[in-house]
């Protein structure tokens, strides 16, 4: 039997992604499909945006069911997809002279795989006539000569350009323009060796300085060391090859539905997916992955309340060909294959100044949805389906559904819901089913810090950022521009963001480019409480939002209901009382509240730290974290002086000390060796405060002593204990 081809497919063409679970080698291109042609249901373009959430992000349920695996016990070390061919075929784009004679050619395809040794694998990394220089955004000057945008090979997971020079190399003004190059590409942290056309012809002493140049270069960069240890490697590697290629055989699935060689009309499916990590065809990885993907199309079908039956896959060595390759990069027969091809992109980031990269990910915009798609009826039991697949929650808490509903009618709603209540699922949700970015106003950094982490756990990993004003310039620039491409699915950012006109510049361009679906202000009460006082940007929020995004809902969440703020927030985003989700009124019996009247804080502070331990025993032996609280930074309540009693008379606690500025006359290192277990050398306290919050969510800390920097809506479920030294300026303050 033959292998059947798909008419209208364009060879050489491409669709670039990145997608998996888990860093390292995660972009991958598609081959031979062609354009998007298909008008496809809403749910297709749904379970597309929800499959690549995050870069990484995290199997379905379902998958881990039918393979049999534990997500939460699977290794997360880089997936370094090692090449199994070290001889792609490049004849036809390592060019030579009009004469047949070439000397890059020998070098790539003879010497490089002969003479590296262990080494000879990079040969299956390395990219020919590659425009790298174009594609760094190099000054004109660089890019004068036909040809000049590209380099002779590229191994970028080396950071390695290798230059072969003919004759014309030698001139004066060749050298000078050669040099410039150089020192181009080494601002960018890239290295460039030399070498002329005649040495490779002479096999002689300049060829081997070659070689040992680049094997040098190879032991020194840990990024190529993965792909030959093999002391390091995972157990389970082959399963996370498994899933990682079930990942990727689903987009090229829903990418076949795009240009139209897949129905979706209650057809049979003809497959026949090989890979090259294993011998066979068909095998039960692909099978799992088609079983997931029609579960994804399912839950969403239901939601937006569209027809769909799940095909027949029938599984044939005739069937429409995948070859999923994860161990090779495209070369000239891929190019030319007449199947369908997934490879393991060859770039997988690109170097910029300053050490930082810019990381391949050309098609990470989602394709939009209008709430308009979202029906009146929505199903409650699809909504609950999808909370489960993504959040793990198997039914929603009070006052998340009917908020959930407002939201989707497309008006500035508002939730007045407990702590604990979950309030930061009313915002991640809707972006599951109206994908873009959402942007979220949010009081304190420590709580920014805390919803991208809470994002990573549900899969949405390098899709969320938070932006504050210890963000470095340039990686804030780099943000904003991936902000712009539509890279990030959650934006968090204080409300003094707004004021600036660089951001309120990008927004504006999200805005008009239709991929701005939500404003989200968390801890909406600060608008009305600390905007008269001493944050005078929450007064402007609402008009800037208005004028940013003027038919952008907005998504107001707090815990505190005092009547004023109440009414406060709905003026000023003018919510109606219809829109306003009211789940104040229930009682938290699990909770206990004292008083204590103390003439002598320190001691008493003491003695009620050791009395709480006490009465949360735990059964793992930890200590039951907690936080205490204090008004002041610095004084003889403050919190520096709070922590350094506790350090000396409760030695045994792992400790920690979050404050907005940096207590007086204190040395950070100081404060690191209150965790009471090795830890890195950290002399920044901003750099401090962020590894606090980062053991505080691991139970690596057993006390916190914080102001009120810290803890507004920071989720961590088993903290047993508060205690406020000193008397919160109100009931609202003492609540949050």
């Amino acid at each position: 039997m033959t292998n059947q081809r798909l008419a209208g497919r364009q060879l050489g063409k491409k669709i670039s992604l990145r997608a998996g679970f888990f860093e390292g080698d995660i972009a991958f291109d598609i081959y031979g499909t062609g354009p998007s042609t298909a008008q496809v249901p809403i749910f297709v373009s749904a379970t597309k945006a929800c499959l690549t959430r995050g870069a990484p992000t995290r199997p379905s349920p379902f998958l881990e069911g039918a393979l049999g695996f534990s997500w939460e016990a699977m290794s997360r070390t880089p997936l370094c997809l090692t090449p199994q061919d070290s001889a792609p075929t490049w004849s036809n784009t390592i060019r030579g002279s009009s004469s047949g004679d070439n000397p890059a050619l020998s070098l790539f395809e003879k010497l490089l795989p002969k003479l590296l040794g262990n080494w000879a694998f990079v040969t299956g990394l390395i990219i020919p006539e590659f425009p790298l220089f174009s594609r760094l955004l190099a000054p004109s000057e660089l890019l004068a000569e036909p040809g000049s945008e590209r380099v002779d090979f590229y191994l970028p997971q080396a950071r390695l350009v290798i230059e072969v020079d003919g004759q014309q190399h030698q001139r004066p003004l060749s050298k000078t323009l050669d040099d410039k190059r150089d020192q181009f590409l080494h601002s960018r942290g890239i290295k460039t060796l030399r070498i002329p056309t005649n040495d490779i012809r002479q096999n002689g002493k300049s060829l081997r300085k070659l070689i040992e140049s680049m094997i040098s270069i190879f032991e020194s960069e840990p990024e190529l060391a993965g792909y030959i240890d093999q002391t390091d490697i995972p157990k389970d590697k082959n399963l996370r090859i498994e899933i990682t290629a079930a990942m990727r055989l689903q987009l090229a699935l829903i990418t076949l539905i795009e240009t139209g060689h897949l129905p979706l009309d209650g057809s049979d499916w003809h497959l026949c997916v090989m890979q090259d990590f294993a011998e066979g065809e068909n095998q039960d990885w692909a099978k799992a992955a088609a079983a997931d993907l029609n579960n994804w199309f399912e839950c969403f079908a239901d939601i937006y309340q569209e027809q769909f039956r799940a095909p027949v896959v029938d599984w044939a060595s005739d069937g429409v060909v995948i070859e999923n390759l994860l161990l090779h990069r495209a070369d000239e027969k891929v190019i030319a294959s007449e199947h369908t091809v997934i490879t393991t992109a060859a770039i997988q980031k690109l170097p910029l100044e300053g050490g930082r990269a810019f990381l391949s990910d050309p098609n990470a915009k989602p394709t939009p949805i209008n709430l308009k798609n979202i029906p009146e009826n929505c199903s409650s039991t699809a909504l609950e389906r999808l909370n489960r697949l993504v959040f793990g929650h198997e039914s929603f808490r009070p006052g998340q559904l009917e908020l959930l509903q407002h939201i989707f009618t497309g008006g500035n709603s508002l939730g007045l819901m407990p702590t604990g209540a979950g309030k930061s699922l009313t915002f991640q949700l809707p972006n599951l089913l109206c994908p873009g970015t959402t942007v979220v106003i949010v009081p304190i950094k420590a709580l920014g810090r805390d919803h991208t982490a809470e994002l990573d756990q549900y899969g949405f990993s390098g899709r969320s950022v938070n932006i504050d004003s210890s963000t470095a310039p340039e990686e804030r620039e780099l943000n904003y521009e991936k902000i712009r491409r539509g890279c990030f699915r959650f934006v968090f950012v204080s409300p003094e963001r707004f004021q600036m006109d660089d951001f309120k510049s990008v927004i504006k361009t999200i805005a008009a480019s239709g991929n701005l679906n939500f404003f989200g202000v968390d801890e909406a009460h600060c608008l009305s409480e600390w905007g008269h006082d001493f944050r005078p940007s929450y007064l402007t929020l609402p008009s800037t939002l208005k004028t940013l995004g003027p038919t952008t809902p907005v998504i107001c969440v707090t815990a505190t209901a005092a009547v004023n703020t109440l009414k406060d927030l709905q003026t000023e985003f003018n919510i109606s009382d219809e829109m306003i989700s009211y789940e104040m009124h229930r009682g938290r019996p699990e909770l206990t509240f004292g008083v204590k009247h103390t003439k002598a804080v320190m001691g008493d502070l003491i003695k009620l730290v050791q009395s709480s331990i006490a009465r949360f025993p735990s059964a793992d032996a930890n200590t039951p974290p907690g936080l205490i609280f204090s008004p002041y930074v610095n004084g003889e309540t403050g919190a520096l002086a709070i922590i350094t009693e506790l350090a000396l008379k409760l030695p045994q606690l792992r400790l920690a000390l979050f404050t907005g500025k940096k207590p007086q006359e204190t040395d950070t290192s100081d404060l690191v060796g209150f965790f009471r277990s090795a830890a890195e050398h950290i002399t920044n306290y901003e750099d401090y405060k962020v590894e606090v919050q980062r053991r505080w969510k691991r139970g690596e800390i057993d006390l916190v002593v914080a102001t009120k920097a810290f803890g507004m809506g920071v989720n961590k479920a088993n903290v047993r204990f508060t205690i406020h030294a000193g008397m919160p300026s109100s009931m609202e303050a003492f609540y949050q």
